[in-house]
């Protein structure tokens, strides 16, 4: 298994939109990044990709 960018995705939560731009920033280079404003919001993300 190749360790490329599609390997990994990355979920980022954070209420203050400059953090969540940041942090993607940073971890764009390596990782697929998606960017959540509530926890409430990521864990619907999870739950229709579970299902």
């Amino acid at each position: 298994m190749s360790d490329s960018k599609q390997d990994y995705t990355v979920f980022v939560v954070d209420d203050d939109r400059v953090s969540r731009r940041l942090l993607e920033t940073i971890l764009d280079r390596k990782y697929v990044v998606e960017l959540f404003d509530s926890a409430e919001s990521c864990l619907e993300r999870l739950n229709v990709r579970a299902t």
